[in-house]
């Protein structure tokens, strides 16, 4: 009896340390690269009030945006996905105007074929520009 209970505190702790370590896997890169983030929750990240539901997209950004005073920029986590939130006004004309073409293949919001405007803007473009 108290080798099955040995048997099974082992091996549910095990799978918690396990759950524990695939939940953080990433929530360590900006620290490794000396850049400001906020503190995280395991498979979360940063979008825990998002994925409840307890605030909305726009005001979670905003949320981070002021968290994140006094640095010109900043690490978060949407999930386990690490994600630079620009604040200075400089850095973010230089990534979105001087070195546009450094930074391509954005994430699509808007499937092209549902809303045609929006979805060839100049963030929704795909593949190497021809400069």
């Amino acid at each position: 009896m108290i080798e099955s209970l040995w048997v099974w505190t082992l091996g549910t702790s095990l799978l918690a340390v396990v759950v524990y370590v695939i939940g953080t896997w990433n929530h360590n890169h900006f620290s490794k690269r000396n850049i400001p983030c906020l503190k995280t929750v395991p498979f979360l990240g940063n979008m825990g009030p998002v994925a409840l539901r307890k605030v909305s997209f726009p005001d979670f950004v905003v949320d981070l945006y002021n968290k994140l005073e006094g640095h010109k920029y900043g690490g978060v986590y949407e999930f386990l996905n690490p994600v630079v939130l620009l604040r200075d006004p400089e850095l973010i004309k230089m990534v979105t105007v001087k070195d546009f073409e450094h930074f391509l293949n954005h994430r699509s919001f808007i499937d092209e074929n549902v809303e045609p405007l929006i979805g060839k803007s100049l963030f929704g473009l795909e593949g190497k520009f021809l400069f």
